[in-house]
């Protein structure tokens, strides 16, 4: 099938900055600012709009999923490019299939048994086979996939589309909810992931370094999630009553509740590992963080999205009928919105103190909270995902 060509609406700017321009943050990787010269710091704000026709109620949907639409990307509020979603754009209007990274809109797409892989609005590459990105990380001019066949089983390890890695029956460890870049990421400069395969009555539970898998153990206890840290391999197992977090050096009681668990998973935060556990309670469970030998008590609600960060402190956003709370690990809630709607949970983010959040209000009107003011954002649609990062500008020799 050949390539279908992808036509901005607008042109995209050069991916490239001005020489002057150099990265000092971005989701998880840093340098300290002690060791830079001095120099102008700017917060940017990266985000993209799914926009649909005027008149057109997107929030009932009524073409399920077929109605026209426009993808807008923007750069500290101003447009960079439009695209039309759809077939010939091999865009969706999904907000959990697109995916911002270092300054870029990711979007995956399935299209006749094949799926395509956009950068801004243009296509990248294709492979055969429906797949659902678990994880997504750039290294270079190489973007890995982890991806998930859309049966449920078995994933693919890609490197700009070409299979390195395959196994049709293996369960990955995370996924696009978790973090940015999902079940992929980086440890001691290797791109790692971790997953398990059932073997008769156990489960084999796997470690993956740029592509090399190695056998890790096995276990008959349920495995929540698994995770590298600094090159060693930690797993938070339980027996549907209690929480252990599994190391090398030994087992670690985290916490249980005679009402059952039902579900924890590993944050690469805190002092080490950070494991969230949620004990079974009435219509909402109750969840608890555990990092650096202490167990904190969140509260019932309807689900949290925890986000590690560069100094291992862990922030995360706790989501209920009441509304949603941007929380810091130590802190506690930083600032709530009532009632808002919340598209994806790429509309997130925490970058040091400050908070950033994309959200629907009560009326359908998208927001966006930067530096601590709410900009409305005039479309017939939403905010699909945001982003921000750090740029300095270099002293003038």
């Amino acid at each position: 099938m050949a390539a279908v060509s992808c036509q901005p609406l607008l042109n995209v700017e050069s991916g490239t900055r001005s020489s002057h321009y150099i990265r000092t943050v971005y989701d998880g990787e840093t340098v300290s600012d002690s060791l830079l010269p001095k120099s102008k710091f700017d917060t940017v704000l990266y985000y993209s709009t799914v926009e649909f026709p005027s008149g057109y109620d997107w929030k009932r949907d009524s073409a399920c999923g077929n109605s026209k639409a426009t993808l807008t990307i923007y750069r500290n509020f101003e447009p960079l490019g439009s695209f039309e979603t759809g077939e010939n754009s091999c865009i969706g209007t999904d907000p959990d299939t697109h995916h911002w990274l270092e300054g870029n809109l990711y979007t995956e797409y399935n299209l006749y048994g094949q799926t395509v892989i956009t950068k801004n609005g243009k296509e990248l590459f294709r492979y055969n086979g429906q797949e659902f990105l678990k994880g997504l990380l750039v290294r270079g001019e190489e973007v890995w996939t982890l991806g998930q066949n859309s049966n449920g089983k078995g994933f693919s390890l890609r490197r700009n589309g070409e299979a390195l890695l395959t196994d049709t029956q293996g369960q990955v460890f995370g996924d696009l909810t978790s973090s940015a870049h999902g079940a992929l990421y980086m440890d001691s400069e290797q791109i790692c992931f971790c997953y398990q395969r059932q073997a008769e009555s156990a489960y084999n539970m796997y470690k993956v370094s740029d592509s090399h898998t190695t056998l890790v153990g096995s276990s008959v206890r349920t495995i929540y999630d698994m995770i590298i840290l600094d090159g060693k391999v930690s797993f938070a197992a339980g027996d549907g009553r209690s929480v252990l977090l599994e190391r090398e050096s030994g087992s670690l009681h985290i916490g249980g509740s005679s009402g059952g668990i039902e579900n924890a998973w590993l944050c690469r935060g805190g002092q080490g590992e950070t494991v969230c556990f949620a004990e079974k309670g009435g219509s909402d469970p109750e969840y608890f963080v555990w990092s650096g030998g202490i167990s904190k008590r969140i509260g019932s609600c309807s689900q949290i999205f925890m986000y590690s960060q560069p100094d291992r402190t862990f922030k995360y956003a706790r989501i209920s009928g009441l509304g949603i709370s941007l929380c810091d690990g130590d802190r506690g809630v930083l600032r709530s919105f009532p009632k808002p709607g919340l598209i994806s949970r790429s509309c997130i983010k925490f970058m040091g103190n400050e908070s950033f959040l994309a959200y629907n209000g009560q009326n359908g009107d998208s927001r966006i909270v930067f530096k601590g003011r709410d900009v409305p954002v005039n479309v017939n649609g939403y905010v699909s995902a945001l982003d921000v990062t750090i740029i300095k500008e270099e002293e003038e020799k």
